[in-house]
């Protein structure tokens, strides 16, 4: 409900930032939902994709923005770009394949059916997966358009032109989860 406050225009500010979930809802009782103006919202849960469940290995995880954020449900939801996790920032500098591909990788496991993956670049819905009647699914896309055409400008926070893509994965029962961006950099 929010125009100015939504994580996507952070994002196409140049913002580089993971997404987490939580249960704060201002009322000091977790586990309830919060309503603004006719809406409920359900209180978030977020996952963190750690080498190993160590106080270090969760921290570095944190940092290096490698976390999903879930409407609730314990849904786990991974994918690559090119072989760099989520919440990387890679440039054609260090792997000039990416002007003409980015290959995603993309795993899912739900709570429930679901009902598609999605692939956003640059904030637009560019590749849909359906689901399979399973809480399972795993695909592989290729992002073949020449990223000459797909360069965001420098914006506010990021002195260069950008892109970036994140995967959505949404259930049949409504629930949704986002995997952290990444971000390709000339």
């Amino acid at each position: 409900p929010f125009v100015r406050g939504m994580v996507r225009n952070a994002l196409a500010l140049g913002w580089r930032v993971g997404f987490t979930a939580g249960g704060d809802d201002h009322t000091g009782q977790w586990g309830t939902e919060a309503r603004i103006g006719e809406a409920y919202y359900k209180q978030g849960l977020m996952s963190i994709a750690a080498r190993d469940c160590t106080r270090a290995a969760l921290f570095e995880a944190l940092y290096e923005r490698r976390v999903v954020a879930t409407t609730g449900a314990r849904m786990l939801l991974r994918y690559e770009v090119n072989s760099r996790p989520m919440g990387s920032e890679i440039s054609c500098g260090a792997d000039p394949a990416l002007r003409d591909c980015r290959r995603l990788a993309i795993s899912c496991h739900g709570t429930g059916p679901l009902a598609r993956i999605d692939v956003i670049r640059n904030n637009a819905v560019v590749h849909s997966v359906p689901g399979n009647g399973s809480p399972d699914l795993s695909t592989v896309w290729e992002d073949r358009e020449p990223l000459e055409t797909l360069w965001l400008p420098p914006a506010a926070f990021c002195a260069h032109p950008f892109a970036f893509y994140y995967v959505r994965a949404l259930q049949e029962d409504g629930e949704v989860a986002w995997a952290s961006p990444v971000w390709v950099d000339p």
